[in-house]
């Protein structure tokens, strides 16, 4: 029994196609991305500050720790934005 190398993997002209399409398409939506996650990640600490201004109460709470949340997710998208 003799065992053969695997094939490569051919993609055809339809699957290339779409492939840089999707890249294309990934690279155009980057820039907004990325900018919209840096300029959250610059207001929302303003929001947390006036929560804590105010005061926590139990539903507060939840609401404190979402922005916060969001706004670590906020700096790992906008961290590349103007490099």
């Amino acid at each position: 029994m003799s065992s053969f190398p695997p094939n490569p993997v051919i993609r055809s002209d339809a699957a290339q196609s779409l492939a840089q399409r999707i890249s294309r398409i990934r690279e155009s939506l980057s820039g907004p991305v990325r900018a919209v996650g840096f300029w959250s990640a610059i207001l929302l600490p303003f929001g947390l500050v006036a929560m804590l201004n105010t005061g926590l109460e139990g539903g507060d709470l939840v609401g404190f720790v979402l922005l916060l949340v969001l706004n670590a997710l906020a700096l790992v998208v906008g961290h590349g934005y103007g490099r």
